[in-house]
């Protein structure tokens, strides 16, 4: 496994009497996009008729899903909520919810793309002629969360990708992008290893 790192610095040169004298220090700094943020939910409503074998009328069934916020930093909770409202005979089933990171990396020509499952919650059948609401809370703190990023060698994607199994029929798939920023706190300068602190250059 390949493990690759991006990072910025400044590295300066000073001119006196037309002689150039090299500056050795390096002075790491931090470069991150800030996506707008806003606290409106995210929502996808998707009605389908259920066929069975793909060609018998089977109802009506409806799957909504939200979540709270549209950008979450890496310590926030992500409030997920599904509705399922099953208006044929058939059962429900095998109704998951994942959180997949999908990564675009162009180097030396060549595209690689890489998705990870991040998270998966796994939620009850919903029985015929029912309507059943789900809420769960990921905690986003426990997992290796990286920005939100769209450059021209590097894209960082997530989606929220929720599917409800009906026997004998096709499935629905609903998705909702999830932004995620980075924020650096504060106290970001004082967490910086002794060598990488910015020390002004002196005659």
């Amino acid at each position: 496994m390949q493990e690759a790192s991006v990072r910025y610095s400044i590295k300066g040169s000073l001119e006196k009497d037309d002689t150039s004298i090299g500056v050795d220090a390096l002075q790491p700094f931090l470069i991150h996009s800030i996506p707008e943020q806003t606290t409106t939910e995210r929502r996808e409503d998707i009605t389908e008729q259920i066929k069975t074998f793909g060609c018998f009328p089977r109802g009506n069934m409806t799957v909504s899903v939200s979540i709270n916020k549209s950008c979450y930093r890496h310590d926030d909770i992500l409030g997920l909520k599904i509705e399922i409202t099953n208006m044929t005979p058939l059962v429900c089933k095998n109704i998951i919810a994942v959180l997949f990171r999908k990564l675009k990396v162009l180097a030396n020509r060549s595209q690689r793309n890489i998705r990870t499952k991040e998270y998966m919650l796994e939620f009850e059948d919903v029985p015929s002629g029912e309507k059943l609401t789900f809420k769960r809370d990921i905690d986003l703190r426990t997992l290796e969360i990286l920005p939100t990023t769209n450059s021209r060698n590097i894209k960082c994607n997530y989606v929220l990708a929720v599917r409800c199994d009906v026997p004998f029929a096709t499935s629905i798939d609903a998705t909702l992008p999830v932004t995620m920023v980075l924020e650096p706190d504060d106290d970001y300068d004082k967490k910086l290893p002794p060598e990488q602190l910015y020390k002004p250059w002196k005659n």
